[in-house]
């Protein structure tokens, strides 16, 4: 497919381009509020702790409630119930 100028003649094409992905998956991480934040992929503020990256709120900062992060891209983490690879 090319680009076509006002006349209707089709222009020069550009070079074919191939692009993919890293086929890495995503690192999930399931453990108790605490452990994230000490583990540095959630902070704490209030009592509360939030994810890194989406902030999300994923409840009181004790041992008790247990989430699962996942971090997707690098640094950036949200809450998931889904199976994690």
């Amino acid at each position: 497919m090319a680009a076509r100028g006002a006349d209707g003649a089709e222009g020069a094409r550009s070079a074919q381009v191939t692009a993919g992905t890293t086929g890495l998956p995503a690192t999930c991480w399931t453990s108790s509020n605490y452990d994230h934040v000490h583990a540095g992929r959630a902070t704490t503020s209030g009592g509360y702790v939030y994810a890194k990256g989406s902030n999300q709120n994923m409840g009181l900062n004790n041992t008790f409630v247990i989430r699962t992060l996942k971090e997707s891209p690098t640094g950036y983490y949200v809450l998931t119930d889904a199976r994690c690879p």
